[in-house]
């Protein structure tokens, strides 16, 4: 017999068969059921919620397919398999809501038969697990942001696992999207701090913990937008405040830039995310016109918004004061500005015309500081003072009242007669200087020096001077004088004291020696050998009454009449040369020379004690009517002011003098001044010439240059600049003397009013803008060498070159390094300029005068004897050779041999060979080698 197993539950039929086959049998239906389970034990018998969990469950009826597993709510049973008929597996599901504590459950096996074996508290869900954390997605954002981040990792359980991201990051909401997920819904404050931060998940006791990503999440700065400005202009000097529309604005973070560092930033102010102030100061200093305006937030993160325009404008100023509120004419006077809206290097101040503004100083944005001067041609009275700033923006103050006060005149200087001067003639005229603003003075003449009982007390002078006639002889006399104008009367100038001699001579005698050179052949006398000469009084005689032999043989004498051409007359004996007052003659004597008169009438004083000299038009050869030395100026301010010099003839050459000697001729110049006659001043008897102060020059500069020979010196020249200068010919722009044949003489050509070149001894300029020059010509045929001098260069301004250029040798020299020039003149008129200007327009000029290139030029004179000049240009430094042949071909002389600089030279053959034995007359030939083997032929003729 057989043992049956039955593996289904249900009801089985069995059929019996014998071996062979040959006998069957069946039986009745048998019915097979389910065992009840049985429970022996469990494996673990615990879990965590939130966990899966593999158990195996020991006793017995366990069948697969049959068998199975209830836990209840919040575990489910995965799966599960039946090992054997004792032993049986499954994996659970504890849900993280799973309620903690021991559990009941079921095993069950179906039907047929079967049943359900309960199972109590033989589980149990223990306390939450630790979560863990892998990564957070996003891992960066910035302040201001609401955003949700993904936390992936372990052990999320809702309403338990919890995520943090530190402080200032706000938890709005967490999702657990499942065990190894969440969700969190954050909002980033503005005043989060920057960088990386830790992100913690937390799950809550029982049991539960945390874990930390480190540096998990980063915080950053969000990049600003700016949309708007309000306001969008400011002016300068001002402090206001600028509001900022846009987006992400962070406070403490978020800045402003208005690209001029002429704009202070007070303080910012982030007064949401969307607006922040900022308080500005424009400072004086801020460019005015639109600027471009950005907003930024630095890194981490951050970034730099579009730029929108903010305009910066000058404020219109006012003015509220002005102290002093006057100032006195002539004078240099500081006054303070107080206002509004000053601003440094932009406020101006106008206060009319004749008063300078020295220097303004914006103290502060409330006061200026001026210095002024007021000039003594400014308008007395009231003026307006106004403050103006310029566009853009910008406007002019309403004006405020100023003053000019006439200030009282200072006491005047005694001019004449001398302090203390004695022998003086009983008529007599003192003058005194013109204090600036005096319009009137009074004059005290006394006895005494107290001035208690004047004999002359004359308040109504309307003139520097005061004629005094019956004044008694021998007898000192005191006098003073004041200046008043309409602010008032000055002090009294300084005493002064004369004493009286005898009554002004109706007659005069003299005597006097000219010592000049002894010669049997007056082919032999020069130029330079004439004097000019002059006698004092009126005599009414020819001057060849007082002379000693022959006009023509043992003397000769010439007048100038004065007119453009023929102008030198010879001695006639006619009335031209009677020695009227006041004239002069040019004079040569055949050795020593005596003149002398004892008998001369004096030339009558006019009411004022002048005499008065005749004048034609043109140069006048004048001379002193007195016996007494007259000072020039004197002599310019007492017929109008004039400008033209008084010119001397000295040592061969002409120059400048402010003495008037008797017994001298002197050159005048009357074009300019078209006088009928020139008054003199009689100053007394022979005593020392009261002094006058000469004219100073008007600004700019002057360099005086002599023209200096063997035989002669002449000071004659002088050019520069003068702030009262003029184009063309004016007042500081005088002639030059006409001197006798055979003196080297130099003269500025300048065109005249009429369209006529004349001679110049003076060409000022009113100044230099880029390069200016002075032409002059230097005449003289002496072939000997001439020194060109020249005085004053230090006074030319730093920042202009001066060079002398001569054109003729066209050579220059630079008159900083080496102020004169000598040189052999080989034509009788050679041209010159001196050039001052920038370095480069200087050296433009100075390369023009150069030769472009080798020549030789024709001799001159040709056909020629004894002698010939032969020019030779050279473009720059090279050996060069002169050479002189006759027509066979032979050399004859050579004139140079060696290196030359560039320029051009004249070289003179004197028609003799090299031994210094006279060639025979016939044609020659000049032959010219340079450097490069370059030659050049020229003919010459000697004729005997």
């Amino acid at each position: 017999m057989r043992t049956m197993e039955f593996r289904d539950a249900g009801s089985w039929t069995i059929t019996a068969t014998r071996i062979g086959g040959l006998e069957t049998g069946t039986s009745n239906a048998i019915q097979v059921n389910n065992p009840v389970p049985a429970f022996g034990n469990i494996s673990p018998g615990s879990a965590k919620r939130g966990s899966a969990v593999d158990i195996q469950i020991n006793g017995s009826g366990f069948i697969a397919g049959v068998s199975s597993l209830s836990f209840g709510n919040n575990i489910s049973t995965q799966k599960q398999s039946v090992i054997s008929f004792a032993t049986m597996t499954a994996t659970l599901a504890i849900d993280t809501n799973a309620v903690e504590g021991a559990r009941t459950f079921l095993i069950t096996n179906t039907g047929p038969g079967g049943g359900v074996t309960t199972v109590t508290n033989a589980f149990s869900i223990g306390s939450n697990p630790k979560p863990g954390i892998v990564s957070i997605a996003p891992a960066t954002s910035s302040r201001l942001l609401t955003l949700d981040v993904v936390v992936h990792g372990t052990n999320f359980i809702a309403g338990i696992t919890s995520v943090s991201l530190g402080p200032d990051v706000l938890l709005n909401s967490t999702t657990i999207d499942s065990t190894t997920g969440l969700t969190a819904n954050i909002t980033i404050s503005p005043s989060a701090a920057t960088g990386p931060r830790n992100v913690v998940v937390k799950n809550i006791s029982p049991g539960g913990g945390t874990d930390t990503l480190k540096n998990g999440f980063i915080v950053t700065n969000p990049a600003p937008t700016l949309t708007s400005i309000v306001p969008s202009v400011g002016n300068r000097s001002q402090t206001l405040d600028v509001v900022f529309t846009g987006t992400k604005f962070v406070s403490g973070a978020t800045g402003v830039d208005f690209a001029d560092t002429a704009i202070t930033q007070n303080s910012v102010a982030v007064n949401s995310s969307t607006q922040l102030t900022a308080n500005i100061t424009i400072t004086g200093g801020a460019a005015t016109g639109v600027h471009n305006v950005t907003v930024t937030n630095p890194a981490p993160g951050g970034g730099t918004s579009s730029a929108k325009t903010f305009t910066i404008s000058n404020p219109a100023p006012t003015l509220a004061s002005v102290t002093p509120a006057s100032a006195l004419r002539g004078g240099d006077t500081t006054i303070v500005l107080r206002g509004t809206n000053f601003v440094s290097g932009v406020t101006t101040l106008n206060i009319g015309a004749g008063i300078t503004v020295l220097t303004t100083h914006v103290d502060s944005v409330n006061q200026i500081t001026a210095a002024i001067a007021v000039l003594p041609t400014a308008a007395t009275g009231l003026r307006t003072v106004t403050v103006a700033n310029p566009a853009p923006g910008g406007g002019t103050s309403a004006p405020l009242a100023f003053t000019i006060v006439l200030p009282v005149p200072a006491a005047p200087v005694a001019l004449s007669p001398m302090n203390g001067a004695s022998r003086l003639y009983t008529r007599q005229s003192p003058r005194w200087s013109w204090p600036a603003y005096a319009s009137s003075f009074r004059f005290q003449l006394s006895l005494a020096v107290s001035f208690a009982s004047p004999v002359l007390d004359d308040s109504t002078l309307t003139d520097s001077a005061r004629v005094i006639a019956g004044l008694l002889p021998d007898t000192i006399y005191y006098w003073r004088v004041d200046a008043k104008n309409i602010g008032g009367t000055g002090p009294y100038s300084a005493v002064s004291s004369f004493r009286t001699g005898p009554q002004y001579p109706a007659t005069l005698k003299f005597a006097m020696v000219e010592t000049f050179p002894v010669h049997a052949n007056p082919n032999e006398f020069k130029g330079t050998d004439y004097k000019l000469f002059g006698l004092p009084g009126w005599s009414a005689r020819v001057l060849g009454s007082y002379l000693t032999g022959t006009a023509r043989k043992n003397w000769t004498a010439y007048w100038d009449n004065g007119a453009a051409v023929n102008y030198f007359m010879e001695y006639d004996g006619l009335s031209n040369f009677v020695m009227n007052a006041g004239r002069a003659f040019w004079l040569l004597n055949n050795g020593l020379c005596t003149i002398a008169d004892s008998l001369v009438l004096t030339q009558p004083l006019d009411s004022i004690g002048n005499a008065r000299i005749e004048l034609h038009a043109g140069w006048n050869l004048i001379t002193n009517p007195f016996q007494s030395i007259v000072s020039w100026s004197m002599v310019q301010a007492l017929n109008g002011n004039f400008t033209a010099p008084l010119w001397q003839f000295v040592d061969g050459g002409f120059s400048p003098t402010d003495t008037l000697a008797p017994y001298t001729g002197y050159y005048f110049d009357n074009t300019a001044s078209a006088l009928d006659s020139l008054s003199i001043p009689f100053a007394g008897l022979p005593d020392p010439p009261y002094a006058v102060a000469k004219k100073a020059d008007a600004g700019g500069w002057q360099v005086g240059i002599a023209v200096l020979s063997s035989i002669s010196e002449e000071h004659a020249l002088k050019f520069g600049t003068a702030a009262t200068a003029a184009e063309g010919v004016d007042a500081l722009d005088y002639r030059k003397p006409r001197a006798l044949v055979g003196i080297p003489a130099a003269s500025f050509e300048k065109m005249e009013a009429d369209g006529s070149t004349g001679s110049f001894a003076a060409d000022i300029r009113p100044g230099v803008k880029e390069v200016e020059k002075w032409p002059f010509t230097v005449k003289w045929n002496g072939r000997r060498p001439l020194e060109l001098a020249f005085d004053g260069v230090a006074g030319i301004p730093e920042q202009w070159d001066a060079y002398l250029v001569d054109e003729t040798a066209a050579r220059s020299v630079n008159l900083r390094s080496s102020p004169s020039y000598t040189y052999t003149q080989a034509i009788d008129n050679a041209r010159f300029f001196v050039v001052v200007g920038t370095p480069a327009a200087v050296k433009k000029e100075l390369d023009a005068v150069v030769p472009k290139e080798f020549a030789l030029g024709a001799n001159f004179p040709n056909p020629f004897n004894p002698s010939t000049t032969i020019p030779v240009s050279v473009p720059t430094v090279a050996e060069v050779r002169l050479t002189v042949y006759n027509i066979l071909g032979q050399e004859i002389r050579t004139l140079q041999a060696g290196p030359l600089q560039a320029g051009r030279y004249w070289f003179v053959w004197d028609g003799r060979n090299e031994r210094g034995n006279p060639v025979a007359t016939g044609v020659y030939l000049s032959r010219l080698t340079t450097t490069g083997g370059k030659q050049f032929v020229g003919k010459m003729l000697l004729l005997k």
